[in-house]
């Protein structure tokens, strides 16, 4: 590409496996786009992460080090104030790229001024098995039509793995640790983003992103909160731009109070979840269900009537949901 803008990629990285982090940096300096920086954020690792960093000597590689030990999000908002790019990029240390990627995503934004963001498909990983996981429509899509997507969280559109964002508009939104989100902080910025300007799309399968970390197993509770965070802060602050306004923001609210509620009784049986997580989701799912049929559930949780049934009949209800997700995924694909 004529005249190449530098792409800043930001890996945050904190105690990580020592084979997920090599093979996240390798597919970073492998990438066909050659005008990057990769700037590596050890957040002051107790591991063998440092000398995993110090065997890459490729000089695009920066690696720094926050002043103090900091939370998730601000790890990556911390990673992100040392860039230097035109277009920033974020990949979480336990993830990767394949070798087009950036090329593919810079393609779509760099022609456009009005295109704010640009992402692609991505691929999950569960114990080394590939499955498809996000698929989104090629092309570009309005700011309005952005916002009421991110807008509708029971819905996947945009990720953190496989996406380049304008660096200009990042900062003038105050970045990814901007609303006190761990979790699902990308989702807050995308929207953000949003209002200044469209998305672009490739559905082609440039981002990897590996479930198979088994702190992700762990945050249900957390992820919960976020959600509840999430809808505050778009009533407090975009509810004028959501179609809809109130109404459309309550059916999420109840859209998602159910897929938590639907996944629950699983979590607990395998381990994923303890009992004092599951009592403080069960808290959450209160905020945001708001139809009759939610508020039964967590009645009926309330009193932990039901559970096993509830737990099979969810079980048949998530298959029954892969199944239409699979083939929706090849009908796009």
């Amino acid at each position: 590409m004529m005249n190449a803008p530098l792409v800043s990629i930001i890996i945050p990285v904190y105690n990580q496996r020592p084979d997920f982090l090599r093979e996240c940096i390798e597919s970073v300096i492998n990438q066909t786009y050659t005008n990057i920086e990769v700037i590596i954020s050890d957040n002051h690792s107790t591991n063998e992460t440092p000398e995993v960093l110090n065997t890459f000597r490729d000089e695009r590689i920066r690696i720094v080090k926050p002043p103090e030990h900091l939370g998730l999000t601000a790890n990556f908002q911390w990673g992100s104030e040392q860039a230097r790019g035109e277009y920033i990029s974020f990949l979480p240390s336990d993830d990767w790229l394949e070798k087009e990627c950036i090329d593919e995503l810079v393609k779509l934004i760099h022609p456009h001024p009005n295109i704010v963001m640009a992402f692609c498909n991505v691929k999950q990983y569960y114990n080394g098995i590939k499955a498809d996981f996000i698929s989104l429509k090629p092309g570009v899509s309005a700011s309005e039509d952005e916002i009421q997507a991110y807008a509708k969280m029971s819905k996947m559109k945009g990720f953190m793995v496989g996406c380049v964002l304008r660096r200009s508009v990042y900062e003038k939104v105050g970045g990814i640790g901007h609303g006190d989100i761990t979790f699902a902080s990308d989702r807050w910025l995308f929207m953000q983003m949003a209002i200044h300007g469209d998305g672009a799309y490739s559905n082609k399968p440039y981002g990897v992103y590996r479930n198979e970390n088994p702190a992700r197993k762990s945050r249900t509770f957390l992820y919960s909160e976020d959600v509840v965070k999430l809808f505050n802060l778009i009533e407090q602050n975009y509810l004028n731009r959501v179609i809809g306004g109130q109404k459309t923001l309550d059916k999420e609210k109840t859209k998602m109070a159910l897929r938590f509620l639907k996944s629950m009784p699983g979590s607990l049986r395998s381990g994923d979840m303890g009992r004092e997580e599951f009592e403080k989701t069960l808290d959450n799912m209160k905020k945001l269900g708001k139809s009759r049929v939610t508020r039964s559930i967590v009645a009926m949780y309330d009193k932990k009537q039901l559970i096993p049934v509830f737990s099979g009949l969810f079980f048949v209800l998530n298959k029954y949901n892969n199944a239409v997700f699979k083939i929706r995924n090849l009908i796009r694909l």
